[in-house]
């Protein structure tokens, strides 16, 4: 299997034993728009900000985990762009400790 967003997602999904329906409940989407999701690269075409940042969440994922970026490449610009939109969001970190925005 690849390691695309989309593959990532539904890797993430299977590991929590969730079904495309309780995900897509769970983050405000239809299951039809879930199955979108597991199909596309480009999650920021059809998802906001706040519905990732939720399916992330929901997922225990972080965006870096989701989006497949090198912690180091994007935790510096987290915290300025929730703090933009309005959210704070927690992540789990790889060594065990949590980040909060």
């Amino acid at each position: 299997m690849k390691n695309t967003v989309s593959d990532r997602l539904k890797q993430a999904r299977e590991r929590r034993g969730k079904t495309p329906q309780e995900i897509a409940e769970a983050i405000g989407i239809t299951v039809e728009s879930y199955y979108d999701l597991e199909s596309t690269d480009d999650l920021s075409m059809v998802l906001s900000l706040r519905k990732i940042l939720k399916l992330c969440r929901t997922l225990s994922l972080t965006p870096a985990d989701l989006f497949g970026w090198q912690s180091a490449e994007i935790a510096p610009l987290l915290p300025e762009t929730l703090q933009r939109i309005g959210l704070v969001a927690s992540f789990p970190m790889d060594h065990g400790h949590r980040v909060t925005y």
